[in-house]
């Protein structure tokens, strides 16, 4: 409400039930999109540290490391921690060896930096893979129809429906609010209408 009072001409009018039912609910002090964080400009990754990136392929760095680091369990935790599997890295999955060296280097810190890590690394990779996403949609919206594999497309598509509409039939709760946790001695509206937001011009 308070931003649309900046950035529109017209506040909206929420409706009636959709009010009744955040009373109900304990609205948490943050959103679940945790990725509105990371930053969309991706640089590239630390000569030290990329046992994310798959522009570096998995090998022996001793050598190249040797001239910056002299300690020789600190090396050794650096080239086995760049050794790790890429598409784990990519994920957010911390080579153990990492963690080794920040417990030697850091130990008081070691679980904030752990977490931010993984956190930071999942999120800029699904980032990644939304844009991806987009780009791949895009190009089939724009390529000409001859260039279609229209049979094969067709197939995929629909046992992709099938598979919605099993997962569907599973599981049909569509309610935003069961996200939130409900109060203490409420009881939720026995309404089966989902509340939206009613947006006025």
């Amino acid at each position: 409400m308070a931003w649309s009072h900046e950035n529109t001409k017209h506040p909206p009018l929420i409706n009636n039930l959709t009010c009744q039912k955040f009373a109900q609910r304990v609205v948490p002090n943050a959103g679940r999109s945790s990725n509105a964080r990371i930053d969309s400009t991706f640089m590239p990754s630390n000569n030290f540290f990329h046992y994310y990136d798959f522009t570096f392929p998995p090998e022996d760095e001793t050598n190249s490391m040797k001239a910056y680091v002299h300690d020789v369990k600190h090396l050794e935790l650096l080239t086995r921690t760049n050794q790790h599997d890429r598409l784990a890295g990519a994920l957010g999955i911390l080579p153990n060896h990492l963690i080794q060296l920040l417990r030697l280097t850091n130990p008081k810190e070691l679980p904030q930096i752990v977490n931010d890590l993984r956190f930071t690394t999942f999120w800029a990779t699904y980032s990644i893979w939304t844009k991806r996403q987009s780009l791949n949609r895009t190009y089939w919206k724009i390529i000409p129809e001859c260039c279609k594999f229209v049979k094969n497309k067709t197939t995929t598509l629909e046992k992709k429906r099938k598979r919605r509409t099993k997962k569907a039939e599973l599981d049909p709760c569509q309610n935003p609010f069961h996200y939130l946790s409900l109060k203490k001695m409420c009881n939720p509206l026995k309404e089966r209408a989902v509340a939206r937001l009613g947006w006025v011009k």
